[in-house]
């Protein structure tokens, strides 16, 4: 049962980042659940920048919460004002994990582009294309074209690592 005091904060913080974001993003899944379950916390609950606990813990590699509001039912495809993804998110840090966990225990859309037209390559840039290619990528997208494809369009040598 929620409290009074509970509902207040929660309905207080709508459109704000709140404390589940930030567990989130910490990967502590005991909080998470707790918001969620016993505060009634949306799962889809947005920050100030239409970003969702899911895009907190995909850009923080926090796996578990990611599995756990994949199960719970958290929009996979959902988008931020800049219409980013939670796999844009996790591509740009490099979370090869949860960018697998995200399309293929959630179903999201690796084709999404964002307000830039930007793709979850795009997004992937500085990081291991080719471990990203044999991750998850060896399947062309909906236009045919593979990582391997994009590498040699753009004349760019296939490992893009500058860790």
């Amino acid at each position: 049962m929620i409290t009074d005091e509970a509902k207040r904060v929660r309905d207080n913080t709508k459109g704000t980042r709140t404390v589940i974001h930030t567990a989130a993003s910490h990967g502590d899944l005991e909080v998470v659940r707790f918001f969620v379950e016993k505060a009634g916390y949306d799962i889809n609950l947005r920050d100030e920048d239409g970003c969702t606990l899911l895009f907190y813990a995909a850009g923080g590699g926090c796996l578990e919460v990611v599995r756990y509001l994949i199960k719970k039912g958290a929009d996979i495809n959902a988008t931020a004002k800049t219409g980013a993804t939670a796999l844009h998110i996790a591509a740009r840090v490099g979370h090869l994990e949860v960018i697998k966990c995200l399309v293929e225990e959630g179903g999201a859309d690796k084709n999404t582009v964002d307000n830039n037209g930007y793709g979850v390559l795009d997004y992937n840039r500085g990081y291991d294309l080719l471990t990203a290619k044999a991750t998850l990528f060896d399947k062309p997208n909906d236009a045919g074209s593979r990582v391997i494809d994009y590498n040699e369009l753009n004349n760019e040598p296939n490992d893009k690592s500058i860790h």
